[in-house]
């Protein structure tokens, strides 16, 4: 099972032959050690530097994080999935359409997509 914030910052940083240090001050972080605390899954940088250790690297950032965009893709797409169900009760309203229209096209695991729940299933 891979840790909470698995990412490869490392293999990254040493396939680009850059110290801690170095990728520290292209990021513009204030000490190396966040560096090392990011790559021993210690510590999650914010949401800037993570989308600059991808730009460093010329990657999308879920190269970077697999992990982490996993999980959060999970996440969003069952409650979609749930506020779908919520929905069901809703008056058909413009607001309620666009709102089914909008969660059905998140995919749920395995690249399903949320459908809408009928009566009939």
């Amino acid at each position: 099972m891979q840790p909470k914030h698995f990412n490869y910052i490392r293999s990254f940083r040493r396939s680009a032959c850059l110290s801690q240090k170095e990728l520290a001050w292209l990021t513009g972080a204030k000490v190396h050690t966040g560096i090392s605390r990011f790559e021993t899954f210690q510590t999650m940088p914010d949401v800037r530097t993570a989308f600059e250790i991808a730009f460093v690297f010329g990657v999308p950032l879920e190269t970077v994080y697999p992990k982490i965009v996993e999980d959060a893709e999970d996440e969003v797409a069952r409650r979609a999935y749930h506020m779908l169900q919520l929905l069901e009760a809703a008056d058909e309203t413009v607001d309620v359409l666009r709102k089914r229209e909008v969660l059905s096209r998140i995919p749920r695991r395995g690249g399903q997509p949320n459908t809408y729940p009928t009566h009939d299933s």
